[in-house]
């Protein structure tokens, strides 16, 4: 479930292996080096082959990593005939981990953050929503887990709006979901709107009076050169008294905002 409450759908490729860390005598986090010479495969049929033929050299691990993870078998559902009534160490770690920390992280996000399309100048949420499930995961198996595992690798795939129901019949999402989502989205809309002419309003208010103090200020400075004698007074003087003017306006904190520094 997105924050509004809209059920969505989204894989996530987890990489992990019999944990080979195991701790130093001053307590620090060491991982164990592969043998020389040991070529890992690097696909299913080269594994299933060497499989066949017997792993002579096997990647590295921990006696206790293997242990663990021979003997966390976990009773999911209670039924014997049930095909998913137990799992094994790799069931634990992507049932029993992954599902619950995704969706948690996911229930933080609305539906309109995580569909949005790539903007290369920003980033985008779900790269967010991997960093945090990484993390999570790393966390909840750290070395000497119960599990025997350690994560390698996280990456997140599409996020799409479940149109699931309960009995798996493809139909699209309800009705009341979409009223649901639209009606979120109206509302946060108004309210970024309101924000929006709120600041307007402020700022064109603030222009406002800062007008009219500035021409307040230059009608008071230019009044005693409008009485008597306007001979008296050269040009230069009107001018250097209107620059001095301005120059004093330039302190005044409502109109320094809307006057350039030279």
């Amino acid at each position: 479930m997105t924050k509004e409450g809209i059920p969505i759908t989204c894989e996530a490729d987890i990489t992990f292996k019999i944990d080979d860390r195991f701790l130093d005598k001053d307590g620090n986090v060491r991982i164990k080096s592969p043998v020389q010479g040991h070529v890992s495969p690097i696909d299913d049929e080269a594994i299933e082959a060497a499989l066949e033929e017997g792993v002579k050299i096997p990647y590295p691990y921990t006696d206790e990593a293997v242990f663990k993870a021979a003997t966390s078998m976990w009773v999911r559902i209670r039924q014997l005939d049930h095909q998913e009534q137990l799992r094994k160490w790799t069931g634990r770690v992507m049932i029993g981990n992954v599902e619950g920390a995704l969706r948690t992280i996911l229930y933080d996000y609305w539906l309109d953050d995580l569909m949005q399309p790539e903007d290369p100048s920003r980033r985008h949420p779900r790269d967010k929503v991997q960093e945090r499930l990484e993390q999570k995961l790393q966390d909840s198996l750290p070395v000497g887990n119960s599990i025997g595992a350690r994560i390698l690798k996280v990456e997140l795939g599409q996020i799409d709006v479940d149109a699931r129901t309960k009995e798996g019949d493809e139909k699209k999402v309800s009705m009341q979901w979409v009223e649901a989502w639209q009606a979120v989205g109206r509302q946060r809309a108004d309210e970024r709107l309101a924000d929006g002419e709120a600041a307007l309003a402020r700022l064109q208010a603030e222009q406002v009076l800062a007008q009219a103090e500035m021409a307040l200020a230059l009608i008071d400075a230019v009044r005693p050169f409008s009485v008597g004698d306007v001979e008296t007074f050269s040009s230069y003087e009107l001018a250097a008294h209107f620059v001095e003017t301005l120059w004093w306006l330039s302190y005044s904190p409502r109109t320094q905002a809307f006057l350039p520094p030279s």
